[in-house]
């Protein structure tokens, strides 16, 4: 593997990483993330998947196929939770402390079945 390879893959493991604050950023935020620019995430996704589309169906290298699928695939988590804060979650509410917190079974007070 040359020089050129591993700084590549060295760059966009970097790359998939810096989606990381975004995410959680989005996971934390208790508005409709509305200071988020939704259009340029839409426009980021849809590069990520003609570029993935495209080192599939034409380079069809596997390392830069991974790389681009993870790109595609931080893209569009990110436009998920956008979408999602924007669009369907309540305000207020804070989807990290939904996650983070221990599903419990409500106490019914029935008879146990004999």
């Amino acid at each position: 593997m040359d020089v050129l390879a591993i700084l590549y893959i060295i760059a966009n493991v970097m790359a998939s990483v810096s989606y990381i604050p975004q995410i959680m950023t989005l996971l934390k935020d208790t508005t409709h993330s509305e200071s988020v620019a939704l259009m340029s995430w839409v426009l980021w996704l849809g590069a990520s998947a003609i570029s993935l589309t495209y080192f599939i169906v034409r380079v069809q290298d596997p390392v830069v196929i991974f790389s681009s699928s993870m790109n595609f695939t931080g893209c569009a988590i990110v436009l998920s939770l956008l979408v999602f804060n924007r669009f369907i979650k309540a305000q207020g509410i804070c989807l990290y402390d939904l996650i983070k917190k221990p599903v419990v079974d409500p106490v019914v007070d029935e008879e146990p079945i004999v």
